[in-house]
């Protein structure tokens, strides 16, 4: 038996018991799958927005948590895999967990709930474009050990949430050092053409710091000085390779 066959029997099964699924399969303009409303009024608003209805992949019920978690899941039942746009695979991370497909051949209606007897004989699902495309790795956060995310602009997300005051800090500190580091280089310019500056008085905006709390900071190195003479001597010994004005 056909997958038209099954679902058009599925269907045919749901209108003489008084049943009518409620939603139905689109391809969205961006080539993405998503599921909405199968009602004639909804159909056409949605067909006027762009949306193209998947009609062979039959309807289904969206009344129940399972189908939040599990979007997509009728649609691999009955063959629609090769629907998915590639981005759209790897932003669900379909390519790190491919979902298990119900072997019972029937969608999820109000007479038909998905249990353990569903998933015997059950497969991962297969995405025929995935096929000899070399797949981004994982993006784990940076500031906690949950499971990595399928891509960066989701792990990018939960650190915006999750971790708002760390990736601030970050933020902040990376404005910091690329201001001194800056400074140090306009610092290093004037050394080496002869124009050493007067060292500006400590806690004065503008002055050069390095992490040893030392005014006069090599910009190549970032090692510290007391005066302009020590860090003219450092950079013609240590640094005479390096052109003028190298960051």
């Amino acid at each position: 038996m056909t997958t038209e066959q099954i679902d058009g029997a599925t269907y045919l099964r749901n209108i003489q018991a008084g049943i009518a699924p409620t939603h139905m399969y689109y391809r969205q303009p961006n080539g993405w799958i998503t599921s909405g409303a199968a009602t004639p009024i909804e159909r056409l608003r949605f067909m006027d927005e762009g949306w193209v209805p998947l009609t062979a992949y039959g309807r289904f019920d969206m009344a129940h948590v399972w189908c939040a978690q599990n979007p997509h899941v009728t649609l691999f039942q009955f063959g629609g895999a090769k629907e998915l746009p590639l981005d759209q695979i790897l932003e669900n991370g379909y390519h790190l967990n491919p979902p298990l497909v119900p072997a019972c051949g029937q969608a999820l209606t109000s007479r038909h709930k998905h249990d353990s007897d569903c998933y015997l004989d059950a497969r991962p699902v297969h995405f025929p474009q995935l096929d000899g495309v070399e797949l981004p790795s994982p993006a784990q956060c940076r500031f906690c050990e949950r499971p990595p995310f399928p891509s960066a602009k989701a792990r990018d997300q939960h650190e915006g949430v999750m971790h708002k005051d760390e990736k601030t800090a970050i933020r902040t500190g990376e404005v910091m050092g690329a201001n001194v580091t800056k400074g140090n280089e306009n610092l290093i310019r004037g050394l080496m053409s002869g124009l050493a500056p007067a060292a500006p008085p400590t806690g004065q905006a503008g002055a050069a710091v390095s992490i040893t709390g030392l005014p006069y900071v090599c910009g190549f190195c970032g090692e510290g000085f007391k005066n302009p003479i020590g860090l003219g001597r450092h950079v013609k010994v240590v640094h005479k390779e390096a052109p003028v004005g190298a960051s």
